[in-house]
């Protein structure tokens, strides 16, 4: 007699936006440490659980990015099995790569942290949004270093409209 494994629904996936240099980086030393912190244990717990995670990597080419300060953050760097997506425009949906893996998979639950809350978290979800995809976003692991401290209470509201937080 075979055996079959039924899971009621998928894994979700968590989507690990710009955990870059460049993006932690910023005039507050330590601004970012408790939403890194957040992610770091989201995602020990997705590998342990064996869940999948896609990571993003913005890729921007203005005449201000500087490509060598672009590489994943100590710990963030993906590990064999999960993919990576480089995007030049805000939203992640920017990167073909991305939109069709998305549209092809059609997660019934992804989940965003990371940083650059401002850009690529708050256009990808609303873009995901106007594709048929519900991204949630985890409020305590996500930040923005362009914006004041204040600031993200009230981006984690916009996305409210679009997502669950």
């Amino acid at each position: 007699m075979a055996r079959h494994l039924q899971f009621r629904s998928p894994p979700p996936l968590l989507i690990c936006a710009n955990l870059q240099r460049d993006e932690a980086d910023c005039d507050q030393p330590g601004r970012c440490d408790e939403a890194l912190s957040a992610c770091r244990a989201l995602l020990a717990r997705w590998r342990e659980q064996r869940f999948p995670v896609l990571h993003l990597k913005r890729i921007a080419q203005d005449a201000w990015f500087d490509v060598s300060r672009s590489d994943f953050l100590d710990g963030f760097r993906p590990t064999p099995g999960e993919l990576s997506f480089e995007h030049a425009l805000p939203s992640a949906y920017s990167s073909a790569r991305f939109a069709e893996y998305m549209r092809s998979i059609r997660p019934e639950t992804s989940v965003f942290v990371g940083l650059s809350l401002d850009q690529t978290i708050l256009s990808s979800a609303i873009d995901g949004f106007h594709r048929g995809h519900c991204h949630q976003v985890v409020g305590d692991a996500v930040d923005t270093v362009r914006h004041p401290a204040a600031a993200r209470a009230t981006l984690l509201t916009v996305l409210g409209a679009f997502s669950p937080t």
